[in-house]
């Protein structure tokens, strides 16, 4: 019988979050992973997990992230946790390990489907999780788990009473959503995401840096040397547009959420002045950004106004 591989020395190969990561270092990067994921302690690994899921009996000796495996193991079967495991939650979310792993589990599922249909005893427990989760997160700046959570919460559903719940609306009462800190920072942690995935999609050969061209009798070295750097501003404005894009693309229902959340009107426009000074927005598309935010707010307003009659 093989041993089972130890977690705790399996790599993460996760990527550094730096706009100026390099093509040759995702590329080095891609080959490590897929050699990864050929070994056989890797292949040993996806068999125990697909033969007997791990950490389905709690004992103390589990590692942090063992620990947040029992937990989602326990929530997408529906099964109840006990308040005393709960309560300890907390403590364990205090880790990074144990974040970083709920992370690698949130992303795993929204991957394989657009809409995960949970049942009302796992949506319940799944929503505890999270915002523990959340306030874990925000006490240690731990952005990167935030956004994952946020961005994950759309995915799952449930059904009760002939109504489809969202889990985002199990966690809109966070405190984190006030914070604009945390917005600054998901803005640019987006627009790294952007940088990365587009290095990445691109095909080798044009990811590889071009090669000088050849000093010829017709090309002097000046002349190449003029060359190679405006196909470098070429290649940086295109770059700089496609994340532009993207942010454009992002912004709406970020901008929606900051007004739902209770942060001050001022903090929300500076928000979007920032973005617009760092991605060159034009003028059209920040007037559009602030319609969309006045539109946000009076939509908050209203809502509020009608629960207020309905509650009377």
């Amino acid at each position: 019988v093989k041993k089972r591989p130890d977690l705790t020395k399996l790599p993460s190969f996760r990527y550094p979050f730096s706009t100026k990561l390099s093509a040759q270092a995702i590329e080095e990067h891609a080959n490590q992973r897929i050699e990864f994921e050929r070994s056989e302690e890797f292949l040993a690994y996806c068999r125990i997990r697909k033969a007997q899921p791990l950490c389905e009996m709690w004992h103390e000796d589990l590692s942090p992230k063992e620990k947040i495996e029992f937990f989602m193991i326990k929530v997408f079967k529906g099964e109840r946790i006990s308040a005393d495991r709960l309560k300890s939650l907390a403590d364990l979310l205090d880790k990074p390990e144990a974040r970083e792993r709920l992370r690698y589990i949130l992303r795993q599922s929204c991957l394989r489907s657009e809409t995960t249909h949970l049942s009302s005893e796992s949506f319940n427990e799944l929503s505890e999780v999270l915002n523990t989760a959340l306030r874990s997160a925000q006490k240690y700046k731990d952005y990167d788990t935030i956004v994952m959570i946020w961005e994950g919460s759309t995915r799952f559903v449930t059904e009760a009473k002939s109504r489809k719940f969202h889990l985002e609306e199990r966690l809109k009462d966070a405190p984190v959503w006030e914070d604009i800190e945390f917005w600054n920072a998901a803005a640019d942690l987006k627009a790294e995401e952007i940088v990365r995935d587009m290095y990445s999609n691109q095909k080798k050969d044009r990811c590889e840096k071009p090669q000088k061209l050849s000093r010829s009798k017709s090309l002097s070295l000046f002349e190449e040397k003029t060359e190679e750097s405006a196909r470098t501003s070429r290649e940086l404005a295109a770059h700089a547009q496609k994340v532009k894009e993207g942010m454009l693309e992002w912004l709406p229902r970020t901008i929606f959420k900051m007004a739902e959340s209770n942060l001050e009107i001022p903090n929300i426009f500076d928000f979007l002045k920032r973005l617009s000074t760092q991605h060159d927005f034009s003028t059209e598309e920040y007037r559009e950004l602030e319609i969309l935010l006045e539109k946000s707010i009076s939509a908050k307003e209203a809502l509020a106004a009608m629960e207020v009659a309905m509650n009377e």
